[in-house]
């Protein structure tokens, strides 16, 4: 584990696939704003397979190494969920192990009606055949996926943030699923991935104003906490 203390900030890694450039560069953002550094590693169509490749490759040579980091956010997940048949149980456990921090896992998003055709058209290379090209049977895979992903990370000591629960609004896309639409139905990007980004820090980062108390404490945090508990005392004391 890196050493985090309350004047220098926590040192983060943002990595993962395609989703890291937009709402993980949100997430850093935010990161470097509340006083923290934060790395950042984008794999674009990267499996959770491929990243462990990568994150061993990188770690220790362009990245700092696994236990120099006190914050580790994992954008990873849905392009497993592409391939149909594929096991990736045993990559989502040794991506997670690879930090001594238990890492928090971003799930992929779900698909969502399109929201932009034009811009759609430039990110896929041809025109959608239409505005719900990834709903159906495609979105529901999705969603069956994202379902084994959070117990999976849980179980080899990740914590898991679903973009579902971020309570960022939106139509339903899926049986049960209400999601804002995105602009080539997969990708947050944009006002969304904004949004997505504060949520992801108010609850995994210190300064974030729903992190957990004993990641404050674990991080070093504690000074500060004993810090502001002292001014409260003592204008209690004046009044």
């Amino acid at each position: 584990m890196g050493h985090w203390h309350p004047e220098t900030g926590a040192r983060a890694l943002v990595f993962g696939d395609s989703q890291t450039e937009f709402v993980g560069e949100a997430v850093a953002s935010r990161l470097r704003a509340l006083g923290h550094s934060a790395d950042v590693s984008v794999h674009k169509g990267h499996t959770s397979t491929r990243l462990v490749d990568d994150a061993r490759a990188e770690l220790g040579t362009s990245l700092g190494s696994a236990d120099s980091y006190d914050l580790v956010y994992l954008f990873a997940g849905g392009n497993d969920a592409r391939k149909t048949g594929q096991d990736f149980s045993s990559s989502v456990a040794e991506l997670v192990q690879i930090f001594p921090t238990a890492p928090w896992w971003v799930g992929p998003a779900p698909q969502t009606r399109i929201g932009d055709m034009e811009y759609a058209a430039s990110v896929w290379g041809s025109p959608p055949s239409s505005a719900e090209a990834f709903l159906g049977d495609k979105a529901q895979r999705r969603e069956a996926y994202s379902a084994q992903l959070g117990p999976q990370v849980q179980a080899a000591g990740g914590r898991y943030l679903d973009l579902r629960h971020a309570g960022l609004g939106g139509t339903e896309q899926a049986p049960g699923v209400f999601f804002p639409d995105l602009a080539d139905g997969v990708h947050v990007t944009g006002n969304t991935a904004e949004a997505a980004a504060d949520w992801i820090v108010e609850q995994s980062a210190p300064g974030g104003s729903r992190a957990p108390v004993a990641m404050w404490i674990a991080l070093g945090g504690g000074a500060l906490a004993l810090v502001a508990l002292v001014a409260v005392v003592a204008r209690r004391r004046r009044k």
